[in-house]
């Protein structure tokens, strides 16, 4: 029993070093242009978002699905906020 507490606990304390990095690691930022909500995003995130919206002025809206269907997926709240 005790080695499965430690085990949790172990589990526990990696997720809080992974989620601390990650956010170490957003340092761009976006905002909703209607909202005014503003979301701090990764490197990648970001490049994906300005790519959502490149991809949406010039119309070409399979490129822009494909986008924000891996944005989404890497950034759930972040899309929410910023582009649903």
């Amino acid at each position: 029993m005790h080695g499965g507490t430690l085990r949790k606990k172990a589990i526990r304390i990696k997720r809080e070093i992974k989620k601390g990095r990650a956010m170490a690691d957003r340092t761009e930022k976006r905002t909703n242009p209607f909202s005014g909500q503003s979301v701090m995003l990764t490197e990648e995130e970001a490049l994906l978002h300005d790519s959502v919206k490149q991809a949406e002025m010039i119309g070409n809206y399979k490129q822009m699905q494909k986008d924000l269907t891996k944005f989404a997926k890497l950034n759930a709240s972040a899309y929410m906020t910023l582009l649903d």
